[in-house]
């Protein structure tokens, strides 16, 4: 699992650098400024897979709930500029890339979290 969180987190990590470069280009600073937290929370991910001593900190929780907001907004915003463009194809790819980010990057905080739960206190 951790080699596959490894992969996801760089693929994540490209494709946040991709968008925020986009968001920059743009103009847009609130797109920008929101995808600096996923990005530091896959860094921080690889940080602890490298060190070989994966336990999420207070940050980590930080950014991760940053990133899951992001990344929810972010689907709920698209599926409704889907519905609005209908056939207009050049902007279908670049939401199809964002919805894919939006959800690697789900799917990367549910894998981080379950790998992390092991060093979590247990609740009674």
């Amino acid at each position: 699992m951790e080699v596959f969180l490894r992969k996801l987190s760089y693929f994540n990590l490209a494709l946040c650098l991709a968008y925020l470069a986009l968001a920059k280009l743009k103009g847009d600073w609130l797109g920008f400024l929101l995808l600096l937290f996923p990005l530091v929370f896959n860094w921080r991910v690889l940080q602890n897979l490298k060190i070989r001593q994966f336990k999420l900190g207070f940050w980590h929780d930080l950014t991760a709930i940053l990133t899951s907001v992001y990344a929810v907004f972010s689907i709920v915003g698209i599926l409704q500029t889907f519905v609005a463009l209908g056939q207009q194809k050049t902007m279908w790819m670049l939401l199809t890339g964002e919805i894919v980010l939006s959800l690697t990057l789900l799917v990367h905080l549910a894998l981080a979290l379950k790998l992390d739960k092991p060093h979590r206190p247990a609740k009674n």
